[in-house]
């Protein structure tokens, strides 16, 4: 993209001069009686060189040039927005809480140990789903005999562990049984006490 300096003339009759000085212009355009000349940059040398005493105002540049005025100009604004979207971007994928939802505060040891090895704790990056995944399954796999499901939930910044406890049932009729065998265990030893 070339670069080209837009001048604004306020009297026709420097177009003789520029002419003159073999500065050569792409374009000419007039309104009212303002002219306006599009000079590359090499004949812009030649007129601010030539012609400081000349109304002759830039007006408009175009081409990468505008573009590099438009940062040097703004630098500190661009700065301070692509730090301003970093530092939201770290807040919004760090996890600020953990939060397990169960009552059992042996679960609840058993689960916060798990969550540290596996890095899923406060202050941390947010993990991704896979990396959630495993983490889950772990858990679970490593303790079969206490946990039967186990979530991991992101909720904004936190995180909300939902878990599943095992629970033992037992047949009735057996539990019935083992108790008559108890008291019966005991009367025996009752009788041969005596």
């Amino acid at each position: 993209m070339k670069t080209t300096y837009i001048l604004k003339l306020s009297n026709k009759r420097y177009l003789n001069h520029l002419l003159r000085y073999q500065i050569k212009f792409n374009k000419i355009e007039y309104q009212n009686d303002i002219c306006f000349l599009y000079v590359d940059s090499k004949n812009y040398q030649k007129l601010v060189k030539y012609f400081q005493l000349y109304d002759i105002k830039l007006y408009q540049i175009t081409g990468l040039l505008k573009y590099n005025k438009l940062i040097k100009n703004n630098i500190v604004s661009i700065i301070s927005a692509l730090i301003g979207i970093i530092f939201l971007y770290l807040l919004s994928n760090i996890i600020f809480d953990v939060k397990i939802m169960t009552n059992n505060s042996e679960l609840i040891k058993i689960i916060n140990n798990e969550l540290i090895e596996n890095n899923l704790v406060k202050y941390h990056l947010v993990k991704s789903f896979n990396e959630k995944e495993l983490i889950k399954n772990k858990i679970i796999s490593e303790h079969k005999d206490k946990l039967e499901w186990l979530e991991i939930e992101r909720v904004g910044s936190k995180y909300y562990i939902h878990l599943l406890e095992v629970i033992l049932v037992i047949n009735m009729s057996y539990l019935v049984k083992m108790l008559l065998l108890k008291k019966l265990n005991l009367l025996v030893v009752k009788l041969l006490r005596k």
